[in-house]
């Protein structure tokens, strides 16, 4: 019977028109700061980036260097081999240089094509990383909810209706604020410490 009474009492009160009248109070407006970063800028205009590029671009001169002078001495050998006596031991030293020689140009090509491309985005990688935490790190630091990637349209440089197409589709972002775009911030921030390390290593 209480019960009864205390549920009719409590529906008596929710439509009433003084609680009826009650007015909602808006929920106050969470404020997110979101950055905005062009990564194509940071690794064109990283120095490590440069530094590494240029190694493995001299690395492979080296090498390719090395296979063009093995190739012209097996061309020499391939040309001599004839001029002797099938199964002469002149001859027969030759063609053993030429199959050693054949098989040093097959390591070698397989290492200028896979082995030093693999180290090359391997090293990429490790930089990817690096410049993904320093950003993180800053975000962090000043309060930032998302970094979102963005970069400036490069029109003139699409090769082909179709290159111009996929730029255009493939645009996420088509305005941002330029006032919170780090991008020149976490650049002058990992190459001065690039520079404190090259430093610090004698480079």
């Amino acid at each position: 019977m209480f019960f009864r009474f205390f549920v009719i009492a409590c529906i008596a009160i929710l439509l009433s028109p003084t609680w009826a009248q009650q007015p909602v109070q808006p929920a106050t407006p969470t404020l997110v700061k979101i950055g905005f970063v062009d990564l194509k800028k940071i690794f064109r205009d990283y120095q490590k980036v440069k530094q590494l590029q240029d190694a493995v671009r001299q690395e492979t001169e080296m090498e390719l260097a090395k296979i063009k002078g093995l190739k012209e001495e097996a061309k020499q050998l391939q040309e001599e081999i004839p001029l002797y006596k099938a199964g002469s031991k002149v001859r027969l030293q030759k063609e053993k240089k030429l199959a050693e020689l054949m098989f040093d140009i097959k390591n070698r090509e397989e290492k200028a094509n896979h082995f030093l491309n693999q180290r090359h985005k391997t090293e990429l990688e490790n930089v990817y990383h690096e410049v993904a935490e320093e950003i993180e790190n800053y975000a962090r630091a000043n309060g930032f909810f998302m970094i979102v990637r963005v970069s400036d349209a490069d029109f003139f440089g699409s090769q082909s209706v179709e290159a111009l197409y996929m730029q255009i589709y493939t645009r996420d972002v088509l305005y941002w604020q330029k006032e919170n775009d780090i991008t020149n911030i976490i650049i002058e921030t990992i190459n001065e410490k690039y520079k404190r390390e090259s430093k610090a290593f004698g480079q």
